[in-house]
C-alpha cells in the first residue's frame, strides 16, 4: 500500500507520452536500442521520483516502464509496484541493459553441423559437473562460444534432445544469456520441446540470481548448503508436482540437505 500510495503522488503528466509494451521494450534491449544515459525517471503519474521511490527501485520493487515521446524517441521510464505478473519483466530488463554477449567469440560454421556440436557441448556441459572433465571455466567458455554461434547462425532445432542442451548450456552462462532466451525457451515449452521442470530451474536460477525469492525450490545456496529462500514455501510441493518435480522432502534428501517444515511454517 505504502508504494501503491508514492507511486500514485504528483499530478497527471500530458499525453505527448506513448508507453511502450514490454515485447517492444525486450526487443528494443535485445539490439541496444535504448541509450540508459538519457532517460528520465518519473513515477507512473510521469511526476519526478522521490528518494523513497529510488530507494524501492534499488531494493527490486518496482519495475521500469518506457516511454516514447511524441518524436517517438524513447526517453522516459515510469515506475510500478514489482508483481508475480511482471517479475520476469522486470528481470529482463535489468539484464539486458549491457550486452550479454561481451565475452562471446562467435566462430563461422555449417548449420548441417550443429546437431553434432549440441551434442559435444552437452557432453562438456556435464562431464565437468560430473567430474569427469577438468577446467570448467575454458569448457564452459567453448559451449558458450559454440550455442551462441548456432543460435545466431542457425535456426532453432526442433529435437528435445537439441533443445535440451541448448538449456543446459545456457542455465550456466549467466543471467543475462538467460534473459536475452527466456522467450526462445518459453516457446519451447509450448512446442513440447522443452519439459516444464527445466523452465522452472530456468525461472528459479533468474529469481535467485537477482535477489528474489523462487518459486520452485529448485535452487540452493552454499556455506551453509540449503535452498534459497523458496515464495510461499507452504505450497511449494503443489507448485513442483504441477511442473513435473518431485516433493521438496525427496528433492532435500537427494541433495544432502537438511529439511524440516517446521523450520518454515512459523505461526
Amino acid at each position: 500500500m505504502i508504494i501503491t500510495a508514492l507511486l500514485t503522488l504528483g499530478c497527471k503528466s500530458s499525453d505527448t507520452y506513448t508507453l511502450v509494451s514490454e515485447e517492444e521494450t525486450i526487443e528494443l534491449l535485445r539490439h541496444n536500442q535504448i541509450d540508459f544515459m538519457k532517460l528520465s525517471y518519473k513515477d507512473q503519474n510521469g511526476a519526478p521520483i522521490t528518494d523513497s521511490l529510488r530507494t524501492l527501485l534499488n531494493q527490486g520493487k518496482l519495475v521500469r516502464y518506457f516511454y516514447k515521446n511524441r518524436d517517438g524517441v524513447v526517453d522516459q521510464v515510469r515506475l510500478r509496484t514489482t508483481t508475480d505478473e511482471n517479475i520476469f519483466f522486470s528481470i529482463r530488463v535489468g539484464e539486458l541493459q549491457q550486452d550479454p554477449f561481451w565475452d562471446i567469440d562467435f566462430a563461422k560454421l555449417d548449420c548441417e553441423d550443429s546437431e553434432a556440436m549440441l551434442r559435444r557441448a552437452l557432453d562438456r556441459d556435464q562431464g565437468v559437473r560430473k567430474g569427469l572433465i577438468d577446467d570448467i571455466q575454458t569448457n564452459d567458455k567453448l559451449n558458450r562460444d559454440t550455442i551462441i554461434s548456432v543460435l545466431d547462425q542457425c535456426e532453432w532445432p526442433d529435437t528435445k534432445d537439441e533443445v535440451e542442451a541448448i538449456w543446459y548450456v545456457i542455465q550456466h552462462a549467466g543471467g543475462r544469456k538467460m534473459a536475452f532466451y527466456y522467450p526462445e525457451f518459453k516457446d519451447m515449452v509450448q512446442r513440447d520441446l522443452l519439459e516444464d521442470s527445466l523452465m522452472a530451474k530456468m525461472e528459479d536460477r533468474m529469481l535467485m540470481f537477482n535477489g528474489y525469492p523462487q518459486i520452485y525450490g529448485t535452487q540452493f545456496t552454499s556455506n551453509p548448503r540449503t535452498f534459497h529462500e523458496i515464495k510461499d514455501i507452504k505450497n511449494v510441493n503443489e507448485r513442483r508436482r504441477k511442473v513435473g518435480l518431485v516433493s521438496i522432502e525427496e528433492k532435500a534428501k537427494s541433495a544432502g540437505v537438511d529439511f524440516n517444515w517446521s523450520d518454515y511454517l512459523v505461526e
